[in-house]
């Protein structure tokens, strides 16, 4: 297992190489290294606004790879030097294959979600409306229901920090949330433990 002083090298390391970007080619290769960097952070239990910022600039770096284009490699380098917001790129919408999980998997996760143990850390992804709309429910159940029906209209970043919230605080309810290889989604997106 990587020490954090070696991650925190890699991370520089990858900046570097992240600021030299000129050739399309070479960004896949920093997908790679941003995942791998990401897993690690996570393994490590190091702060969330850590690994959120690393979660960012992955979400730069995707968005690089889709547009390779001048606009997009200046995004990377306002991110770098901190004049960009830490969600950079816009958010895409949910795919239909979460989509259908959710709601193939909905009565079963209802019967033991606590949107109040999730609701704190979600702010990030959910208005006030969404979350006002959530508490006003009178039971647990209908709490529970209002966050899923709520979830893919949000939605990816929304539905990972779901997964991800679901993995730290009701870590059971994660295998509703397995992909067609069998693969636990949090694992795949680098939520692994």
């Amino acid at each position: 297992m990587a020490d954090l002083p070696s991650v925190v090298q890699a991370i520089n390391d990858l900046v570097v190489r992240i600021e030299r970007f000129n050739d399309p080619s070479e960004i896949g290769s920093i997908v790679l290294r941003l995942d791998y960097i990401t897993r690690i952070l996570v393994n490590l239990d190091v702060a969330d606004d850590i690994v959120n910022a690393m979660s960012s600039l992955h979400e730069t770096v995707m968005a690089i790879e889709a547009d390779c284009s001048q606009s997009s490699k200046q995004n990377i380098q306002d991110f770098l030097a901190g004049k960009m917001a830490v969600r950079p790129s816009p958010d895409t919408p949910l795919d239909d294959k979460y989509r259908k999980m959710i709601r193939s998997n909905m009565e079963n996760i209802i019967k033991d979600l606590e949107p109040s143990f999730l609701l704190r850390y979600m702010t990030d992804v959910l208005d006030e409306h969404d979350i006002e709309s959530i508490r006003k429910k009178e039971t647990r159940k209908e709490e529970a229901r209002t966050l899923l029906d709520i979830l893919p209209r949000r939605g990816s970043k929304a539905f990972w920090n779901f997964i991800k919230t679901l993995q730290k605080k009701q870590s059971f309810l994660v295998s509703y949330f397995i992909d067609e290889t069998g693969e636990f989604l949090f694992n795949r997106y680098l939520l692994c433990k």
